[in-house]
């Protein structure tokens, strides 16, 4: 869980991350979350079958990275790496 400054008003987001070694969005979406300090659980789509399919669950697709971000108890899932779109989820209101 992350405490995040939003319009001056804390939030409480977690994120998970599901992705690939091989992937080299996965990993620039990896370096963006540490880069940010955000605290994020990751799971590993190639080696854990069960979380693959609970990806597939939660984005409706295989493609990775898929980021889930929960913030102010709403869930909202991100495919691929936009550094953009990521500032905006997790720093704006």
């Amino acid at each position: 869980m992350n405490e995040v400054s939003i319009n001056g008003k804390k939030n409480i987001i977690e994120v998970i991350l599901y992705s690939s070694p091989a992937c080299r969005y996965s990993r620039m979406a990896k370096d963006f979350l540490i880069e940010h300090n955000i605290v994020f659980t990751e799971y590993n789509v190639l080696s854990d079958y069960g979380r693959a399919k609970e990806m597939i669950s939660v984005s409706g697709q295989s493609g990775i990275p898929v980021i889930v971000i929960v913030k102010n108890g709403k869930k909202d899932f991100h495919v691929g790496y936009d550094r953009e779109i990521l500032l905006e989820a997790i720093f704006k209101g």
